[in-house]
Order: structure tokens, then C-alpha cells, then sequence
């Protein structure tokens, strides 16, 4: 494996996060085939709620399907949190992440 210094690093790893936190707003812009983008959320802490969930919450051709953690009182908070958005209690929860990976109408796993 090539070794990469410090600027290599920093220039590869600032173009991975920049690519993350743009992602929410590039998803906003793409059109897909039924119109809707389905998304399963792992891991379901502070980050979760406060940083990557509310901006799939706003957008109207997203929908939350599913959330996972190990930590089932945090999983049931964020599925209080989608379920709430949605008005209804739809929002399925995992404990385990494979799971959510094995369902077939998911498009996006965050």
C-alpha cells in the first residue's frame, strides 16, 4: 500500500467529507424512478438526530423508512422522531443492522 503524508491525507479525507455532507442536498436534486427515495438510518445517536436525519426529514421526495441501533432507547426516540414527521407509526426498528440491509424496498442506507 502507498504510503501518503499528512497533505495527501488531508486532501483525500476533506474530499470524503465534504462528499457526506453534501450528499442530503445532491439527493434533494435527483430525480429517481418512482419519484421517492427510501432510506434506512444505522446508528441513531445525537449525530443522527441532530445532524443527519432532520435534512432527509425536510425533503419531500425522501421518505424514512427504517432505524437501527443496538441501543433501543435511542432507536425508539429517532422512530418517535420519524414517526412524528409522517403521522403515522410506520417507521420500522432493527437491532440488528443486517436486517435492515436484507429489505428490498430500502434505497439508502445512512
Amino acid at each position: 500500500m502507498k504510503n501518503l503524508n499528512r497533505r495527501q491525507f488531508l486532501r483525500t479525507s476533506s474530499g470524503v467529507a465534504a462528499g457526506l455532507v453534501a450528499a442530503p442536498f445532491i439527493m434533494k436534486s435527483c430525480v429517481f424512478p418512482s419519484k421517492q427515495i427510501t432510506i434506512g438510518m444505522i446508528g441513531t445517536g445525537s449525530h443522527c438526530i441532530d445532524w443527519n436525519l432532520p435534512p432527509y426529514l425536510a425533503m419531500e421526495n425522501v421518505r424514512v423508512l427504517a432505524v437501527c441501533d443496538v441501543d433501543k432507547e435511542r432507536m425508539m426516540n429517532t422512530k418517535k422522531v420519524v414517526d412524528e414527521k409522517y403521522q403515522n407509526t410506520d417507521c420500522a426498528t432493527y437491532g440488528d443492522f443486517r436486517d435492515l440491509l436484507a429489505r428490498k424496498d430500502i434505497d439508502v442506507v445512512h
